[in-house]
């Protein structure tokens, strides 16, 4: 995965597994670039996935989210 802020290298990755926003915000704050947000293997709601994507968001880091199954109910309420 090439780095999106133009540096040479490669970018640091974390899964998200807890409910609270402040993990995210400590992830940033370590250096991580991209976050996954994991719907799959957590009691995570949508706006416990909402709030990780925006404080990601907020401190420039890009977010996926590992959805339970393709079903698309689930993956049009995370788009």
């Amino acid at each position: 995965m090439s780095s999106g802020n133009g540096s040479q290298g490669p970018q640091w990755a974390a899964w998200v597994k807890l409910d609270s926003w402040e993990s995210t915000a400590i992830l940033a704050r370590a250096g991580v670039e991209v976050i996954v947000v994991d719907a799959e293997h957590t009691m995570l709601d949508l706006s416990a996935i909402a709030r990780h994507i925006a404080v990601g968001q907020a401190h420039g880091m890009r977010a996926l989210v590992r959805v339970p199954d393709q079903g698309p109910s689930f993956v049009q309420r995370v788009l």
